[in-house]
């Protein structure tokens, strides 16, 4: 793995809302690295409306990747559970750890709508597999169960923003749900990784779709947010002794760039 490694996270590539039309729009924040790690949720793996484009803009990514000399780590989310075999990176001796969040919460985003929609499976899935000694390749193997579990046949079968946004709207109950993780989920970020990752220091993860910093007890989280229409997203740029976190721009021709 060579320096400087770039994390980002949740490009949903393919998805109606994600902002990125065409690969080329990423090659500024790909040029010079040495490693690029994404961190979940890049493209729609479980989504039959979106999966043909999605796969095609993921192999571009590999490509252009390649073509810029940057070797392409990708982590599996909620949204790309088998995308990958292995569920985190640790740098440092462990003093890093890198993975996508959404095994933080057991029912993986108890926030969203299809987790309403499907609340009664998931929670007597969980009850019969769920324990807090499970590893966290365990923990993932379990998510990926339970994202299964929620996943729509029909899912935003209509390439439309407009579609996206009503969809996300329901249920009401979403509302009150957004707030308590949107308040509570880097502080359980940071107990999930004392307890899973007890050498950590500095998480870096994705899912949450917020772009922030928070640090507690001489814990750094994290969070490179998400490329989708009303989300924030920075870059995580690690080097051998630093580790930063960049804000990201768009450029008026589309480009993302890395502000310094």
């Amino acid at each position: 793995m060579q320096y400087p490694i770039r994390v980002f996270s949740d490009l949903h590539l393919g998805h109606p809302a994600c902002l990125i039309q065409d690969v080329e729009q990423l090659r500024p924040l790909i040029a010079g690295a040495g490693t690029m790690i994404f961190n979940g949720d890049s493209w729609q793996e479980l989504s039959k409306a979106m999966r043909d484009e999605s796969g095609t803009l993921l192999q571009q990514l590999k490509e252009l990747c390649t073509a810029e000399g940057a070797e392409a780590i990708f982590l599996p989310g909620n949204h790309d559970p088998s995308i990958s075999s292995r569920n985190a990176v640790e740098l440092d001796e462990g003093r890093i750890v890198i993975f996508h969040g959404h095994i933080i919460y057991p029912e993986v985003s108890p926030w969203s709508n299809y987790y309403f929609a499907k609340q009664s499976e998931v929670m007597e899935l969980l009850a019969e597999r769920y324990n807090e000694s499970l590893s966290v390749d365990e923990r993932s193997d379990l998510a990926a169960e339970v994202v299964r579990v929620m996943t729509p046949k029909g899912w935003i079968s209509q390439k439309s923003k407009l579609h996206y946004y009503l969809n996300t709207l329901w249920p009401p109950q979403r509302f009150f749900s957004l707030l308590g993780v949107k308040k509570n989920a880097p502080q359980h970020g940071v107990d999930f990784c004392k307890q899973l990752f007890p050498k950590a220091e500095i998480a870096i993860i994705g899912h949450f779709h917020q772009s922030i910093i928070y640090q507690r007890d001489q814990f750094t989280l994290y969070n490179t947010g998400a490329f989708m229409s009303g989300c924030q997203y920075q870059c995580v740029e690690i080097m051998e002794k630093t580790v930063n976190a960049l804000n990201v721009g768009k450029s008026k021709d589309g480009e993302f760039f890395i502000q310094r």
